[in-house]
């Protein structure tokens, strides 16, 4: 199932771009994707011709691509609703693959969305990734450094990926 996804993924991402950098996105992103998602997340949406949220493009440029991956933990969107009802939901986070010279044009303020503008995680000479998360993601706090890391973008500079942390163990036998 997981390979069937990083099928589509690659997929995806070659519609994105020109027949001559099909062959090196299939390539690296097959392998670093793969290696990318921690335990339990998964890719629930792909979305092609996509824009990073809040930010608009020119006429006539190319789109990118979009993925929502989602987490195991579950988060709280805000306060009860009508009927007491609770907006708890599994954490997620979006990815935006957009094209190396994609440059985000201003969008009226009479359109813009509720939350912040997907931020500019990195780029290299073949893609910029954007990336948002809305209302956080316990169980990958690390995901802009390891993403900025493992698909070997420059521009904002996140460091390697920070080690996982064991927990202490005390012997208190003594």
């Amino acid at each position: 199932m997981r390979t069937i996804l990083f099928g589509l993924l690659v997929a995806a991402f070659a519609a994105t771009c020109t027949a001559e950098d099909t062959p090196a996105l299939e390539k690296t992103f097959t392998v670093k994707l793969s290696r990318l998602l921690p335990y339990r997340w998964f890719v629930e949406d792909v979305t092609v011709n996509a824009v990073p949220y809040n930010h608009g493009i020119k006429e006539g440029r190319r789109r990118g691509t979009s993925m929502k991956l989602v987490g195991p933990s579950i988060v709280n969107k805000g306060p009860k609703g009508l009927g007491g009802m609770n907006h708890d939901e599994p954490e997620s986070l979006y990815i935006w693959i957009m094209p190396a010279d994609y440059t985000p044009t201003p969008i009226p303020l009479s359109v813009q969305g509720q939350f912040a503008a997907a931020r500019l995680l990195g780029s290299n000479e073949t893609i910029a990734v954007y990336g948002m998360s809305v209302f956080g993601t316990p169980s990958w706090a690390t995901w802009e450094n390891d993403v900025v890391y493992r698909l070997g973008l420059k521009g904002v500079n996140y460091g390697p990926p920070r080690p996982r942390l064991e927990p202490i163990r005390v012997d208190r036998t003594q």
